[in-house]
């Protein structure tokens, strides 16, 4: 999985590993760096930019998915599945609960809205 960490003096970067501490870890970083950290999100689509006037981060415009209305009731039934079983088979062969939650969060993070065509 990757990970953007945005640090306090206004870097960003991309780490990638299972989970964050595990990202942090491959990247090099040791329990003191998360003093400096600011804070990060799921994928490296960056969701803030540095202000140098305010020496802050500042939201980014939303990002957007546009669904159909097919795609919206596919996604719904999907997620309806996964929170009501342990595991899913067949085209997720593998995949556990967890794996499918891991994603849920990284969508929720990385869009702010979701849009329906009809």
């Amino acid at each position: 999985m990757e990970f953007t960490l945005y640090w306090q003096f206004g870097k960003c970067e991309v780490v990638t590993g299972d989970s964050i501490h595990d990202a942090m870890t491959h990247a090099g970083y040791g329990g003191g760096a998360v003093n400096a950290l600011d804070f990060w999100s799921h994928g490296d689509v960056p969701t803030h930019a540095w202000d140098s006037t305010k020496k802050s981060w500042v939201k980014t415009t939303a990002n957007r998915v546009v669904l159909t209305n097919g795609e919206l009731e596919a996604l719904v039934s999907l997620v309806d599945k996964a929170m009501n079983c342990g595991e899913i088979t067949g085209g997720f062969a593998g995949e556990t609960l967890e794996s499918l939650r891991q994603a849920q969060g990284k969508l929720e993070h990385m869009f702010d809205q979701i849009e329906v065509e009809v």
